[in-house]
């Protein structure tokens, strides 16, 4: 089982600030399933972090594996 984290503008979209459960074996399947799921997800520009490392590739995902979705944000 996966832990899938949303943070900023992405937890109005999917509707929850919590952590959700999920049972997907790479980022590719877990990430078109939210894109279905939550289409606005498609308009939003993010990155995914995957055990607090970003990831910029599809990855194999094992039980316990944490990914953050991370909305674009600013900073100084």
């Amino acid at each position: 089982m996966i832990t899938v984290l949303f943070f900023g503008e992405l937890v109005e979209i999917v509707g929850t600030n919590k952590k959700i459960v999920v049972d997907f074996s790479d980022i590719n399947s877990l990430k078109s399933a939210l894109l279905e799921e939550f289409p606005l997800l498609e308009k939003k520009y993010f990155q995914i972090a995957l055990n607090s490392k970003l990831t910029q590739e599809n990855c194999n995902l094992k039980s316990g594996d944490e990914l953050a979705f991370l909305p674009q944000f600013a900073g100084g």
